[in-house]
């Protein structure tokens, strides 16, 4: 199998974005309305990451029920590979989505903020 590459540039943004995700799961909320933006945040993160995850279980198991040409991955290496070749680029996809959502919470929180400071 071939290794699957990424743009250097792709990769460094999905860093920063993880890096920016995280600071905003880590900041002491100011008031009740922020924590409870952080608590929506992490809520829907965790809902998303799950659901994509459970949808490629889904994919999976429909494909090797439903198509007669899928019964070859009735060995379990191969239905493991065929399973993670599912779930894989749904969890990523999902990542990227919960940390673009958690960076535009961020960026609410820090505008919040600086109002408070320049008050």
């Amino acid at each position: 199998m071939g290794n699957v590459i990424i743009p250097q540039s792709y990769q460094d943004t999905w860093r920063e974005e993880y890096k920016r995700a995280d600071q905003l799961l880590r900041m002491t909320p100011y008031n009740e309305q922020e924590k409870d933006l952080i608590y929506k945040t992490r809520k829907d993160q965790y809902y998303k990451e799950w659901g994509f995850c459970l949808l490629g279980v889904a994919l999976g198991f429909s494909l090797k029920r439903y198509f007669p040409a899928a019964q070859v991955i009735d060995s379990a290496p191969l239905f493991s590979l065929t399973m993670a070749a599912i779930i894989m680029p749904l969890y990523i996809y999902a990542r990227i989505m919960t940390n673009r959502d958690v960076i535009e919470s961020l960026e609410m929180i820090e505008e919040n903020h600086e109002i408070l400071e320049f008050r």
